[in-house]
Protein backbone atom coordinates (compact mmCIF):
# COMPACT_ATOMS: atom_id res chain seq x y z
CA UNK A 1 0.00 0.00 0.00
CA UNK A 2 1.57 3.66 -0.61
CA UNK A 3 0.42 5.51 2.53
CA UNK A 4 1.81 4.14 5.75
CA UNK A 5 -1.21 2.51 7.42
CA UNK A 6 -2.17 1.35 11.14
CA UNK A 7 -3.46 -2.00 11.93
CA UNK A 8 -6.92 -0.73 12.39
CA UNK A 9 -6.46 1.34 9.30
CA UNK A 10 -5.36 -2.00 7.25
CA UNK A 11 -8.51 -3.53 8.82
CA UNK A 12 -11.04 -0.82 7.83
CA UNK A 13 -9.30 -0.96 4.03
CA UNK A 14 -9.89 -4.81 3.77
CA UNK A 15 -13.19 -4.36 4.99
CA UNK A 16 -14.49 -1.73 2.88
CA UNK A 17 -12.84 -3.54 -0.13
CA UNK A 18 -15.18 -6.49 0.74
CA UNK A 19 -18.21 -4.94 1.29
CA UNK A 20 -20.50 -3.94 -2.14
CA UNK A 21 -21.52 0.24 0.12
CA UNK A 22 -18.91 0.60 3.15
CA UNK A 23 -20.53 3.06 5.47
CA UNK A 24 -19.09 5.03 8.27
CA UNK A 25 -21.54 4.09 10.38
CA UNK A 26 -20.80 0.05 9.91
CA UNK A 27 -17.05 0.47 10.24
CA UNK A 28 -17.05 0.60 13.59
CA UNK A 29 -19.25 -2.14 14.42
CA UNK A 30 -16.97 -4.10 11.86
CA UNK A 31 -14.07 -3.34 13.33
CA UNK A 32 -15.18 -3.54 17.24
CA UNK A 33 -14.29 -0.01 17.91
CA UNK A 34 -16.36 2.37 19.14
CA UNK A 35 -18.49 4.97 17.01
CA UNK A 36 -15.38 8.11 17.55
CA UNK A 37 -12.84 5.45 16.92
CA UNK A 38 -14.12 4.41 13.39
CA UNK A 39 -14.94 8.38 12.74
CA UNK A 40 -11.44 9.11 13.50
CA UNK A 41 -9.72 6.22 11.70
CA UNK A 42 -12.18 7.31 8.11
CA UNK A 43 -10.88 10.74 8.53
CA UNK A 44 -7.20 9.74 9.01
CA UNK A 45 -7.98 7.33 5.84
CA UNK A 46 -9.70 10.24 3.91
CA UNK A 47 -6.65 12.72 4.73
CA UNK A 48 -3.90 10.22 3.43
CA UNK A 49 -6.11 9.91 0.26
CA UNK A 50 -6.92 5.73 0.99
CA UNK A 51 -10.81 7.04 0.47
CA UNK A 52 -13.11 9.45 -0.14
CA UNK A 53 -15.90 9.79 1.72
CA UNK A 54 -19.66 10.96 0.64
CA UNK A 55 -22.47 11.99 3.25
CA UNK A 56 -25.19 10.14 2.53
CA UNK A 57 -27.87 8.52 4.51
CA UNK A 58 -28.22 4.92 5.09
CA UNK A 59 -30.97 2.89 6.88
CA UNK A 60 -32.61 6.62 7.82
CA UNK A 61 -29.25 8.38 9.51
CA UNK A 62 -27.20 10.34 7.76
CA UNK A 63 -23.25 8.54 7.61
CA UNK A 64 -20.53 8.88 5.30
CA UNK A 65 -19.93 6.44 2.29
CA UNK A 66 -16.34 5.48 2.16
CA UNK A 67 -15.03 4.90 -1.58
CA UNK A 68 -11.52 3.26 -1.93
CA UNK A 69 -9.07 5.35 -4.00
CA UNK A 70 -8.51 3.38 -7.43
CA UNK A 71 -4.87 2.17 -5.96
CA UNK A 72 -6.04 0.78 -2.86
CA UNK A 73 -8.69 -1.85 -4.87
CA UNK A 74 -8.23 -5.49 -4.39
CA UNK A 75 -6.25 -6.55 -7.41
CA UNK A 76 -6.86 -10.10 -6.15
CA UNK A 77 -10.53 -9.69 -7.00
CA UNK A 78 -10.02 -8.13 -10.38
CA UNK A 79 -8.20 -10.91 -11.41
CA UNK A 80 -10.48 -13.28 -9.95
CA UNK A 81 -13.65 -11.35 -12.09
CA UNK A 82 -11.38 -11.67 -15.11
CA UNK A 83 -10.75 -15.73 -14.66
CA UNK A 84 -12.51 -18.36 -15.95
CA UNK A 85 -15.22 -19.25 -13.89
CA UNK A 86 -14.97 -22.34 -12.39
CA UNK A 87 -16.92 -25.07 -13.80
CA UNK A 88 -20.57 -26.65 -12.16
CA UNK A 89 -19.40 -29.90 -12.97
CA UNK A 90 -17.68 -32.47 -10.49
CA UNK A 91 -17.89 -29.43 -8.03
CA UNK A 92 -19.86 -29.46 -4.64
CA UNK A 93 -21.42 -26.61 -2.98
CA UNK A 94 -20.10 -26.44 0.46
CA UNK A 95 -22.83 -26.41 3.15
CA UNK A 96 -22.89 -22.59 3.70
CA UNK A 97 -22.95 -22.30 0.04
CA UNK A 98 -26.41 -24.61 -0.11
CA UNK A 99 -27.71 -23.03 2.71
CA UNK A 100 -27.26 -19.75 0.50
CA UNK A 101 -28.79 -21.22 -2.69
CA UNK A 102 -32.07 -22.55 -0.38
CA UNK A 103 -32.52 -18.60 1.00
CA UNK A 104 -32.15 -17.54 -2.79
CA UNK A 105 -34.67 -19.80 -3.92
CA UNK A 106 -37.26 -19.40 -1.09
CA UNK A 107 -37.07 -15.10 -2.12
CA UNK A 108 -38.31 -13.47 -5.08
CA UNK A 109 -34.81 -11.57 -5.28
CA UNK A 110 -32.95 -11.79 -1.98
CA UNK A 111 -30.75 -8.43 -1.52
CA UNK A 112 -27.34 -9.49 -1.14
CA UNK A 113 -26.87 -7.19 1.89
CA UNK A 114 -29.26 -9.66 3.81
CA UNK A 115 -27.96 -12.88 2.42
CA UNK A 116 -24.81 -12.81 5.12
CA UNK A 117 -27.26 -11.42 7.61
CA UNK A 118 -29.69 -14.44 7.22
CA UNK A 119 -26.15 -16.50 6.97
CA UNK A 120 -24.82 -15.07 9.74
CA UNK A 121 -21.34 -14.63 8.12
CA UNK A 122 -19.12 -11.24 7.41
CA UNK A 123 -20.51 -9.36 4.32
CA UNK A 124 -16.77 -9.99 2.49
CA UNK A 125 -17.77 -13.82 2.39
CA UNK A 126 -21.12 -13.12 1.76
CA UNK A 127 -20.06 -11.28 -1.00
CA UNK A 128 -17.89 -14.49 -2.02
CA UNK A 129 -20.49 -16.93 -1.57
CA UNK A 130 -22.88 -14.95 -4.01
CA UNK A 131 -20.09 -14.81 -6.63
CA UNK A 132 -19.26 -18.68 -6.15
CA UNK A 133 -22.99 -19.08 -7.21
CA UNK A 134 -22.78 -16.78 -10.07
CA UNK A 135 -19.72 -17.90 -11.62
CA UNK A 136 -21.12 -21.73 -11.17
CA UNK A 137 -24.55 -20.55 -12.79
CA UNK A 138 -26.79 -21.60 -10.17
CA UNK A 139 -27.81 -17.44 -9.56
CA UNK A 140 -27.56 -14.26 -11.22
CA UNK A 141 -27.04 -10.75 -9.59
CA UNK A 142 -28.47 -7.43 -10.75
CA UNK A 143 -27.61 -3.96 -9.32
CA UNK A 144 -30.70 -2.83 -7.34
CA UNK A 145 -31.66 -0.39 -4.41
CA UNK A 146 -32.85 -2.02 -1.09
CA UNK A 147 -33.77 -0.05 1.98
CA UNK A 148 -31.79 2.98 0.19
CA UNK A 149 -29.25 1.41 -0.43
CA UNK A 150 -26.86 -0.11 -3.52
CA UNK A 151 -26.82 -3.26 -3.61
CA UNK A 152 -26.92 -6.86 -5.86
CA UNK A 153 -30.10 -8.36 -5.71
CA UNK A 154 -30.11 -12.27 -6.31
CA UNK A 155 -31.99 -14.25 -8.70
CA UNK A 156 -32.14 -17.94 -8.43
CA UNK A 157 -31.22 -19.51 -12.12
CA UNK A 158 -34.35 -21.43 -13.11
CA UNK A 159 -33.97 -24.31 -15.39
CA UNK A 160 -35.48 -23.99 -18.92
CA UNK A 161 -37.85 -27.69 -19.44
CA UNK A 162 -38.35 -28.57 -22.74
CA UNK A 163 -42.02 -29.59 -23.09
CA UNK A 164 -41.73 -30.48 -26.81
CA UNK A 165 -40.40 -34.14 -25.09
CA UNK A 166 -43.99 -34.51 -23.87
CA UNK A 167 -45.86 -33.87 -26.96
CA UNK A 168 -46.41 -35.94 -30.02
CA UNK A 169 -48.89 -34.38 -33.01
CA UNK A 170 -51.45 -32.63 -31.25
CA UNK A 171 -51.40 -34.99 -27.73
CA UNK A 172 -50.05 -34.65 -24.61
CA UNK A 173 -48.23 -37.68 -23.25
CA UNK A 174 -51.07 -39.50 -21.22
CA UNK A 175 -48.70 -40.02 -18.47
CA UNK A 176 -48.66 -36.56 -17.03
CA UNK A 177 -50.80 -36.06 -13.87
CA UNK A 178 -51.22 -40.10 -13.70
CA UNK A 179 -49.82 -41.85 -10.25
CA UNK A 180 -49.68 -44.92 -11.35
CA UNK A 181 -49.18 -45.06 -15.74
CA UNK A 182 -50.00 -48.09 -17.20
CA UNK A 183 -48.02 -48.35 -20.12
CA UNK A 184 -50.30 -50.67 -22.24
CA UNK A 185 -52.71 -48.62 -22.06
CA UNK A 186 -54.64 -47.86 -25.51
CA UNK A 187 -53.71 -43.98 -24.80
CA UNK A 188 -50.41 -44.65 -24.69
CA UNK A 189 -50.17 -46.83 -27.66
CA UNK A 190 -51.83 -44.15 -29.41
CA UNK A 191 -49.88 -41.21 -28.21
CA UNK A 192 -46.40 -43.20 -29.28
CA UNK A 193 -47.91 -43.95 -33.00
CA UNK A 194 -48.49 -39.85 -32.93
CA UNK A 195 -44.78 -39.52 -32.03
CA UNK A 196 -43.40 -42.16 -34.10
CA UNK A 197 -45.46 -40.57 -37.53
CA UNK A 198 -44.96 -37.19 -36.44
CA UNK A 199 -40.69 -37.56 -36.96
Amino acid sequence: MSASLSENEEEAVEYIKSADDAYQSELWKELDVTSRTGSRIAKRLEEKGVVRREQTTHEGNTTYRLILADEYRDDDAEAEENSDPEPTAGYELESVERRALRLIESEDGLPQSELWKELDVSSRKGSRIAQKLEDRGLIEREEGVHNGNQTYILYPVVEKLDYSLLVAGDMISPFIGEQNPNPRSGSFTEWIYELAYSE
